[in-house]
């Protein structure tokens, strides 16, 4: 038997393990986790700009201008709750220059969804390169992965 097929029938264990909620694994704390737990996770972030209340994919924003962003997670439990968004400027900085949210979500619908910002933000700051970081919160305050989204902010 090849390593290939080795590896891949213990990948097909584990997957099935999961998919059944067997399989455990050890969060950071060495505490164990059950996978079943199903936390959200992000897969895809992106900004937008609002001409005429219209979202309009755009990866530069203007400031002041009004702006929104589209998420799209995945959730098997269908229970996210808080979306929180956090603007770091200079790129590189460790302080947020802008923080928003909680902001609450409607309710899911599937499993794979995306969701909209239900009212448009603006971004005050100085224009150049901006770093956005999100992330959402279930039912059970279980918080997703941060997703980290380069932005160009423009001057009007």
């Amino acid at each position: 038997m090849t390593i290939k097929k080795v590896i891949l029938i213990l990948t097909l264990a584990i997957s099935i393990l999961e998919i059944a909620g067997c399989y455990t694994t050890k969060s950071a704390t060495g505490s164990a986790i059950k996978i079943g737990n199903h936390i959200p996770f992000i897969t895809n972030v992106q900004s937008g700009k609002i001409i005429k209340d219209r979202y309009i994919a755009s990866s530069s924003l203007n400031i002041s201008s009004k702006s929104s962003f589209r998420v799209t997670i995945t959730d098997f439990d269908l229970d996210v709750k808080k979306l929180y968004m956090r603007c770091f400027y200079p790129r590189g900085s460790e302080k947020p220059y802008l923080e928003f949210g909680p902001f609450d979500l409607p309710p899911q619908e599937k499993k794979r969804t995306c969701l909209y910002l239900n009212e448009p933000i603006e971004i005050s700051g100085p224009p150049r390169d901006w770093l956005v970081e999100v992330q959402v919160e279930d039912e059970k305050n279980n918080l997703s992965n941060t997703y980290r989204l380069h932005v160009i902010i423009n001057q009007w």
